[in-house]
């Protein structure tokens, strides 16, 4: 691309090449940050009201007698893999690009 300004570069072969990658990595990025458990039940104290809903899930549970409300439980599990499977679902033509990009050769 003789005469193409570095800009126009990085948006027309860079970026293409590259977008695979970075959505892969910010599903990841999203998935781990989602199900984070540690930081915040050390961070916040207090109000249950801002607890993420790992925590809240894990609140449900009781120690010596599992689940006292099973239903509840399982909905609040649904609610929770819903944000990163419709995630998922969204970048997962860049998800799959990205593995079969790493593995040709060229």
């Amino acid at each position: 691309m003789d005469g193409a300004s570095e800009l126009l570069i990085l948006f027309k072969i860079v970026a293409p090449s590259v977008a695979p990658a970075i959505a892969a990595l910010a599903l990841f990025a999203f998935v781990y940050h989602w199900n984070s458990y540690l930081w915040p039940l050390t961070v916040l104290q207090g109000n249950a009201d801002d607890y993420p809903i790992v925590i809240s899930l894990s609140r449900l549970l009781s120690y010596n007698r599992g689940a006292v409300n099973p239903g509840l439980v399982m909905a609040g599990a649904t609610l929770a893999v819903l944000p990163p499977l419709i995630l998922f679902v969204s970048l997962q033509r860049f998800f799959v690009d990205s593995i079969v990009g790493s593995a040709i050769k060229g």
